[in-house]
């Protein structure tokens, strides 16, 4: 399962996706991953939750970030959810070039993602719409 969080710049979806990941906590029986390049909220991520930050891992394109995706989900079966802030800005990408990505997130169905995307609601692709609560 896919889910968006999504809004402009400085809107306040860092502190929702922070606020989901803690609140999964409580439900998860499996891994619960947070991927981020950023290290303003390292303090913030409880320790059941994996902390990865993108940065240390070389990522230069989609290409690369899907595949840090895929390494992470074989390197842990029993993942529940993955959390990932700013997959674009990740990826060096813009927003209507993530298809790729949608499509790989979409053959584990047994992990839910929560993904961060800086855009307002019209101006999101409308593969990413199918995904908005």
């Amino acid at each position: 399962m896919i889910s968006i969080v999504y809004g402009p710049k400085g809107s306040g979806k860092t502190k929702a996706l922070l606020d989901k990941a803690v609140n999964a906590i409580n439900s998860a029986k499996g891994t619960l991953i947070y991927i981020t390049n950023s290290k303003d909220h390292i303090y913030q991520i409880p320790h059941q939750i994996r902390y990865i930050m993108a940065d240390d891992y070389n990522i230069t394109d989609l290409q690369s970030f899907i595949g840090f995706v895929k390494g992470i989900i074989a390197n842990d079966h029993d993942i529940e959810y993955i959390f990932i802030d700013g997959a674009a800005r990740i990826s060096k990408i813009n927003i209507d070039q993530m298809q790729p990505l949608f499509d790989v997130l979409n053959k584990y169905e047994n992990i839910n993602f929560i993904l961060t995307i800086s855009s307002d609601y019209d101006n999101l692709p409308q593969y990413i719409k199918n995904y908005v609560n």
